[in-house]
């Protein structure tokens, strides 16, 4: 069997396997059937006049700034080649966090693509935290990861807790298990980057704030005028122990899912991760209702995100 002829046989294969799985033959057809509206990436006016097709794409033109386009235009698909095969084991493996050389070698691609593409999932997640409300008794605290090297440092030795050679972040968490998490910088936060992190994501309506009664978690305390319980997690004493047991265990699944990302740019990435992070929480929450794959994938095809490639990422 000559080139050509394999080619058009693999090709056709996985467009049978995506009929199988996805219950279409490519990215425009399963968009369309989760519900996709073409909307213009330029102007977002959902006023529009087919153009035809190009490619087996349709096309459209704005009828608000004149600007064409097709469906998967304004998504991390917009002239993407990936099999639309390869879609749903890319979701299971991401949801995983697998490295990134495994990802690579199941899906056949090389490492950049792989890395690309997890930037482009990530992209899509980045307002994963913005509508985020907690309620009820609320527990905040701060953890560190990862040391930030300085390149003149030749002789740096990591401290224990937090310090001005470590990366902080800020976290909360309800009793309902809604969860927000950000990237605070180097060394200790300040109140006001804690309360810039935290005072809108909790709701004025909130019962009680626990917290270990740092200086910095006063201003928000104040500003938020909702009564607070301060338990040192620190000390021997068994029901403060209890009362900071659920931000401590949170802060604890943050870390270990940070572990498998450390040679990430902490400076420019970080935040990233955390919104990653928060949204397999959500999405994992919610597994038996909604197949956490499909669920990506779905989203994946449905928001707008647009990502810009860094040359400099190791």
């Amino acid at each position: 069997m000559d080139e050509p002829t394999f080619w058009m046989l693999d090709l056709e294969v996985s467009r049978r396997k995506s009929a199988d799985q996805l219950g279409a033959y490519e990215l425009e057809d399963l968009a369309r059937i989760y519900g996709r509206i073409p909307k213009c990436p330029r102007c977002g006016s959902l006023e529009f006049t087919r153009q035809g097709a190009d490619g087996g794409e349709r096309r459209y033109e704005c009828s608000s700034c004149g600007k064409g386009y097709r469906l998967l235009s304004g998504t991390v698909f917009a002239g993407s080649k990936i099999e639309p095969s390869k879609l749903l084991p890319m979701c299971a493996m991401m949801t995983y966090n697998v490295p990134l050389d495994m990802l690579s070698e199941m899906l056949g691609i090389h490492h950049n693509t792989a890395l690309l593409w997890r930037r482009k999932v990530f992209a899509t997640v980045a307002s994963a935290q913005d509508s985020v409300r907690l309620s009820g008794t609320v527990w905040f605290d701060e953890t560190c990861t990862f040391d930030w090297l300085d390149p003149k440092d030749h002789f740096h030795k990591g401290k224990q807790g937090l310090s001005g050679k470590k990366i902080s972040i800020i976290l909360a968490v309800d009793q309902y298990k809604n969860i927000v998490l950000f990237a605070a910088g180097k060394g200790h936060p300040t109140s006001k980057r804690i309360l810039d992190c935290l005072g809108r994501h909790i709701s004025p309506k909130a019962r009680e704030l626990i917290h270990d009664g740092l200086m910095a978690h006063r201003r928000l305390v104040d500003e938020l005028g909702i009564p607070d319980q301060v338990c040192k997690s620190t000390v021997k004493d068994e029901e403060s122990l209890r009362a900071m047991q659920l931000i401590n265990s949170f802060s604890s699944w943050v870390k270990r899912f940070l572990s498998r990302f450390t040679g990430m740019r902490t400076d420019e990435y970080l935040q990233n991760y955390l919104n990653w992070f928060a949204y397999l929480f959500r999405i994992k929450r919610q597994d038996e209702k909604y197949p956490k794959n499909e669920r990506l994938l779905r989203h994946l095809l449905l928001t707008d995100a647009k990502l810009t490639r860094n040359y400099r990422e190791n």
